[in-house]
């Protein structure tokens, strides 16, 4: 007899306002060896709908998510550390 798992459940970890932010989030992930995706992307995508109408969900597998979501804001922590001071001259 042979026995499988169940699939692993697909949950949100975020959601996003445009096509470009869900591209560098899935690089980011898939990096990682994170699978990814969006049930949102490609009727965004063909559809060219105004993002204040869609939003793009990133969907990852439930026994990855913590890692996904902690990958997002280690990530977005170092992005805000690398923004300029307003204070700083150049």
């Amino acid at each position: 007899m042979r026995m499988f798992e169940p699939p692993d459940e697909l949950v949100n970890i975020a959601e996003l306002d445009s096509q470009a932010e869900f591209m560098i989030i899935r690089s980011l992930l898939e990096s990682a060896d994170i699978d990814c995706s969006s049930p949102d992307f490609n009727e965004y995508h063909v559809k060219g709908r105004n993002p204040s109408y869609t939003v793009i969900r990133v969907q990852v597998r439930a026994s990855q998510a913590e890692d996904a979501v902690a990958l997002l804001k280690d990530a977005e922590a170092h992005s805000r550390t690398d923004e300029p001071d307003e204070n700083d001259q150049p």
